[in-house]
């Protein structure tokens, strides 16, 4: 949610709030996601009836050349509240759908994957994070092995970390 950054300033001076708007697009919060970095803003407009109205619908615009010299251009929508930033799930999609037909796209899925806080390098590996609901399984196990009287040593051996953390296998 947009809430959690404004509930922790009382009341942000009017520079300050200003300078985390787009320069372009007043309603709009600026993002500093990595994926940001291959998409242009085309548009942020009020909807004013339907379902959405009283949000923003902001327009994107791939600017990856691809692998034929063309620019993509294919062009992602995303509802915001106004003064709110996107979610870039969408943007994300548009990488991850694209990079097993151009090698361009594919190496942005990848940059933006190394960008993102919710990858991880292990043992020289990008990895995805667990969520805490995929995480708090096994840290029950390993709660439930030590209270069992399994030793450190035990726990330490590679056999047993791999039964853990191989959570996806």
């Amino acid at each position: 949610g947009g809430n959690s950054e404004e509930a922790l300033e009382e009341e942000p001076s009017k520079s300050t709030s200003q300078s985390l708007m787009h320069p372009d697009f007043p309603n709009l919060k600026m993002s500093h996601a990595a994926v940001m970095e291959f998409f242009n803003i085309k548009s942020d407009t009020l909807v004013e009836n339907g379902p959405t109205s009283g949000r923003f619908k902001t327009t994107f615009e791939c600017n990856i050349k691809m692998d034929d010299g063309r620019i993509c251009a294919r062009e992602r929508s995303i509802y915001h509240r106004r003064g709110g930033a996107v979610s870039t799930t969408n943007l994300i999609s548009h990488l991850k759908e694209m990079k097993d037909c151009c090698e361009v796209h594919a190496a942005a899925h990848t940059k933006q994957r190394e960008g993102s806080n919710r990858f991880v390098v292990v043992e020289g590996e990008l990895t995805p994070k667990y969520s805490f609901k995929e995480a708090f399984s096994h840290h029950l196990d390993m709660l439930w092995i030590r209270a069992a009287g399994l030793s450190a040593i035990m726990v330490k051996r590679a056999e047993f970390q791999d039964y853990v953390t191989g959570y996806d296998a």
